[in-house]
């Protein structure tokens, strides 16, 4: 299938940012570099359910803690 025909079958919309325009993706950038650097343990995890509740409660914590402008 065509990348366009999955996004649509899965209802996903696209960026539509022009190219170049690298502006909108950086928020995202910089949560996942924090989120790979900074919090999952460089040795990885043993559980999925271990990674699932330790990811999670690093998401849930910088969203409740407001700091989603400065990511």
């Amino acid at each position: 299938m065509r990348y366009r025909q999955l996004l649509w079958r899965y209802k996903i919309k696209q960026s539509l940012s022009r190219k170049g325009n690298c502006w909108d993706n950086s928020p995202m950038e910089r949560f996942f570099r924090s989120l790979k650097t900074e919090w999952i343990p460089t040795t990885g995890y043993r559980h999925l359910v271990e990674a699932q509740n330790h990811i999670g409660n690093y998401i849930f914590g910088v969203l409740l803690s407001g700091e989603t402008a400065s990511i």
